[in-house]
């Protein structure tokens, strides 16, 4: 141990307790420790706000309620010090879920000594810079994921030798390479054909050699051999120990870009060759006639020089002229100024053209006006290129129509999927709700008769948004409804008698955990609650995968949130899965809820909290079922901050009367 001065604030021990740790610190050689110690909850959480410690030691003498509230305040301070929790007769569960919840260390009353404090102090100095820069990456990571999954430019990474380890989809939709294909390959001698630059081939491998990045435009070919444009962004990644761990590049279609780039130097070099059309005028003569075109002219409206001099310049006009244009002219003539403006004008063919027409008057030395020049150029190809984009921007409009008509039509599928025939089973009544703060939503619920004694209801939740979340969403209910073997008909009631025997919660999770890890294509898990109630005896047993458990009702009893067994989200790694058991009596309401409705934030961004619904469905405990389900959900709408980020609320519940 270094030498150094600790404060150490110690939380909620008894005096023998404190007496015991002074007399430890006390014996530990070649570091200052100053033990301080709170007994009052809100004295320690506001001693936590204020960062004053270097460590906090928190005995378990506290409920698991003030413990947890403890851990919370710490995780909404960013973890700044660490928290190790002092426990006596706790159960393996209990140390576990601190250690969780983000406790620097767990130690028992009876086990405490010098050696091992000094241990626990060294290792808590460590673990909260190790846990934040953990959660950063892990936060970093997912991001960097999800952006690569979605996103409409090529994503490739490489390891250090430049050999191809993941491409996203926008990249095999250009190259038409799939993964599996060009695994292992570097991107050059996949990607690289005739007309892609050498001296550009030979810098892109001397940055690589040398491990650093890049920005650059380059020509490649996809595998039907089309040639393409592509801008790339290549940046290296090293290690934390600063080895080269490969490379990230990003790679954008700029095809339309250089071919417009291409059109418009040929504008430019064509502009180039033929100056524009300029003519001059003399208003100090009846009609204000010609003196004076160039040869711009000539070739721009195809008059010659002798058949316009002495003509005003009206002979340009036509049936296609806006007349508002003609007004513009003639009053800028009458108030002998400057002017701009474009309007169609006719060759000597009859053959309609765009002209840009800039009129400027000419004074002598007086002032007084001498002459109008006229400098004209043709402007069609801008005019159409601009008819051309209103096209492209109308068939945009109604790209996104149709994009937005196929989304309702996704959402009513999704929808359909949704219990809308309740079984019908004495005794036993069902209610839920589901609101998707999107068309697509990732939460998905369902109610199911088994056989004739047997009920199954679940309620899953895909991370993310958005149409992969939903697909997931609903391939889940499908899988979970299909057979009989994890449940049975989609809603309502059962069309034949059964023939194999009811699969249990637990291996039904299990069998759409595998389902999932095997069709793995994206990085989408989900969260699922899954229960069984016998219609005749009362038993309901239930299983959760990363998912809130339920929430018991009693009937003459304060609600209580039901224990969740540790299991791993659907799709996320091979896993096994508990269940848990509870006898209703009659009267006894189960309720399963997302994370949308405890995750409900308001002004001050607090959330709903699962205390406050335990509250709120106690308050509503003596309404009718689904009427509990609508004052429920009013309660959070009157809670929940409209400019607050939202999320899926769905909410399931029975009650067993017989």
């Amino acid at each position: 141990m270094s030498e150094s001065s600790l404060r150490i604030l110690l939380i909620g021990a008894n005096l023998e307790l404190r007496d015991r740790l002074k007399q430890i610190f006390a014996q530990i050689q070649g570091r200052a420790l100053t033990l301080e110690s709170v007994d009052a909850l809100e004295e320690a959480i506001g001693s936590l706000s204020r960062q004053g410690h270097d460590i906090y030691f928190v005995a378990l003498n506290l409920n698991q309620d003030e413990a947890d509230k403890i851990l919370q305040r710490a995780s909404a301070n960013g973890w700044a010090k660490p928290i190790i929790f002092l426990v006596q007769d706790a159960p393996p569960a209990t140390r576990t879920q601190l250690i969780k919840a983000g406790a620097a260390g767990c130690l028992s009353h009876d086990q405490l000594n010098g050696p091992l404090l000094e241990y626990a102090i060294d290792h808590a100095l460590e673990f909260v810079p190790a846990m934040q820069k953990l959660r950063r990456s892990e936060v970093e990571a997912a991001t960097l994921a999800l952006v690569a999954s979605r996103t409409g430019n090529m994503v490739i990474v490489t390891d250090s030798r430049g050999r191809i380890e993941w491409v996203n989809d926008a990249f095999t939709r250009i190259t038409e390479y799939t993964l599996e294909e060009i695994r292992g390959a570097t991107p050059g001698s996949i990607l690289q054909g005739p007309e892609t630059d050498e001296e550009t081939v030979a810098y892109m491998r001397e940055r690589l050699n040398k491990g650093e990045g890049f920005e650059l435009e380059v020509i490649n070919y996809n595998k039907s051999g089309r040639k393409y444009w592509v801008q790339i962004e290549v940046q290296p990644v090293y290690e934390d120990t600063g080895e080269l761990r490969g490379f990230v590049a990003i790679e954008t279609d700029v095809t339309e870009r250089k071919r417009a780039e291409e059109d418009l130097r040929l504008r430019d070099r064509a502009m180039g060759a033929a100056a524009e059309g300029i003519v001059i005028s003399d208003p100090n003569q009846p009609d204000n006639p010609l003196i004076y075109v160039n040869d711009g002219f000539e070739r721009l409206a195809g008059y010659s020089r002798q058949e316009v001099l002495g003509r005003n310049c009206r002979f340009l006009q036509g049936s296609g002229t806006d007349p508002a244009a003609l007004e513009k002219i003639r009053e800028c003539i009458r108030e002998r100024r400057d002017c701009l403006v474009e309007l169609l004008n006719y060759r000597r063919d009859g053959t309609p053209f765009w002209n840009r027409l800039s009129i400027a008057p000419l004074r002598d030395a007086k002032g007084r006006l001498t002459h109008f020049v006229g400098v004209q150029s043709n402007i069609t190809d801008r005019k159409l290129a601009e008819e051309r984009l209103a096209a492209a921007n109308a068939e945009i409009l109604a790209s996104n129509n149709r994009m937005k008509r196929d989304l309702e039509a996704a959402a009513k599928v999704q929808q359909a999927l949704l219990p809308t025939a309740l079984p019908h089973m004495q005794g036993t009544e069902f209610a839920w709700i589901f609101k998707p703060t999107a068309e697509l939503a990732g939460d998905q619920l369902n109610i199911m008769r088994l056989d004739e004694t047997h009920i199954a209801l679940y309620l899953l939740d895909v991370s993310g948004h958005g149409v992969p979340s939903s697909l997931m969403a609903v391939a889940a209910s499908l899988l979970l409804s299909r057979r009989r073997d994890i449940s049975t008909p989609v809603a309502g009631e059962l069309v034949e008698p059964p023939t194999s025997p009811l699969t249990s919660p637990a291996e039904a999770a299990l069998v759409l955990n595998q389902q999932f890890i095997q069709e793995r294509t994206a990085p989408q898990y989900l969260t699922l609650v899954y229960g069984m109630l016998n219609v005749n005896s009362g038993e309901f047993r239930y299983v959760s995968a990363g998912h809130p458990g339920p929430i018991l009702v009693p009937k003459d009893a304060p609600p209580l949130a039901l224990e969740a067994p540790t299991g791993l989200p659907i799709g996320l790694l091979a896993a096994s899965y508990e269940e848990r058991s509870v006898p209703l009596r009659p009267g006894d309401r189960i309720y399963l809820y997302s994370d949308g409705v405890t995750e409900a934030m308001n002004a001050s961004e607090e959330q709903f909290g699962v205390q406050r619904l335990l509250s709120r469905l106690c308050q509503v405990r003596e309404l009718p079922l689904e009427e509990s389900l609508n004052a429920l959900s009013k309660s959070l709408e009157e809670w929940q901050c409209h400019d607050c980020l939202r999320d899926d609320v769905s909410l399931v519940a029975l009650e067993w009367k017989k």
